[in-house]
C-alpha cells in the first residue's frame, strides 16, 4: 500500500500535466513515474511522518524524504545534477501529450516558469543535499489547477488507507 500511495503522491507532486480525457498521455506519464517512484523507493526507505506527508500533498520534512522527492525529479528528467532542467521531462511530456499540443504548451509554460522561480529562489547549501527538491514542489503547489484531477485521485486513496 505505501508503493501505491507514495506512486499516487509522486503523480500529484510531479504532475504538470492534468491529462483530462487523455487516457494515452495518462497511462505513459503513469508507466514513468511507477518506475520511477519503484527505483526511488529501494535508495529512500521513506518513513512513516514522510509518508503521511506524501498523503497530504506536503512536501517532506525529513531529509530522506526530500532525497527520495529529489530522486523522482532526477527519474522524471527534471533534474541534471543539483539544478532544475526541465527539457529532458518537456522531451518525455511531447510523447506523452503528442495529440494535444494545447496541453504540451501549458505544460512546458508551467516547466519553464518554475524553473526560473527555483533559479531566483533556491539558494543551495553543502550541508542540503536534497533542498532542491522542496523548492520545485513549492512551485508546482502554486500551480494548483494543472494537478488538481491527481490531487482528488490523492485524496480518495488516502481515505482508503
Amino acid at each position: 500500500m505505501k508503493l501505491c500511495m507514495c506512486f499516487c503522491a509522486i503523480l500529484a507532486f510531479l504532475s504538470p500535466i492534468n491529462c483530462g480525457d487523455d487516457e494515452e498521455a495518462e497511462r505513459l506519464f503513469g508507466e514513468d513515474v511507477k518506475k520511477g517512484a519503484e527505483e526511488c523507493l529501494n535508495d529512500h526507505k521513506v518513513e512513516d511522518d514522510d509518508y503521511q506527508a506524501l498523503k497530504k500533498f506536503e512536501c517532506p520534512q525529513s531529509e530522506v524524504g526530500k532525497c527520495f522527492m529529489k530522486c523522482m525529479l532526477q527519474k522524471m528528467e527534471m533534474m541534471k545534477e543539483e539544478q532544475f532542467c526541465a527539457d529532458g521531462f518537456l522531451e518525455r511530456a511531447k510523447g506523452w501529450l503528442k495529440h494535444n499540443p494545447e496541453k504540451y504548451s501549458k505544460v512546458e509554460k508551467m516547466m519553464n516558469t518554475c524553473k526560473g522561480e527555483v533559479e531566483n529562489e533556491y539558494k543551495p547549501s553543502p550541508e542540503d543535499k536534497c533542498g532542491v527538491s522542496v523548492a520545485v514542489m513549492k512551485c508546482f503547489h502554486k500551480h494548483e489547477k494543472e494537478t488538481e484531477k491527481l490531487r482528488a485521485i490523492l485524496e480518495k486513496i488516502s481515505k482508503e488507507d
